[in-house]
């Protein structure tokens, strides 16, 4: 998320965002949530799970859709695949 391919062996804050309100992991790619309930995802993209319709990889957080209604993101997340719950 931090736009490079460096690994990290401690937490880095990624950009000057602070209205991040969840975060999930999947193998490779993150989802998460802000306070305007807007989703953002990023990370490898093999498989589409980053719900951008492609399989580009983003090495920074692009914003899923146009919704502002995501809730709830899952406890945990499977190798590929990623979900979330919006409030309808």
């Amino acid at each position: 998320g931090d736009n490079t391919t460096t690994q990290r062996l401690s937490p880095v804050q990624i950009g000057s965002d602070t209205d991040w309100s969840a975060v999930a992991s999947g193998q490779y790619f993150t989802i998460a949530t802000k306070t305007d309930g807007t989703l953002w995802s990023w990370g490898y993209n093999h498989h589409g799970q980053l719900g951008q319709n492609n399989t580009i990889k983003y090495s920074s957080p692009v914003q899923v859709g146009s919704l502002t209604n995501w809730k709830r993101l899952p406890s945990s997340i499977f190798d590929y695949t990623a979900g979330a719950i919006t409030e309808e």
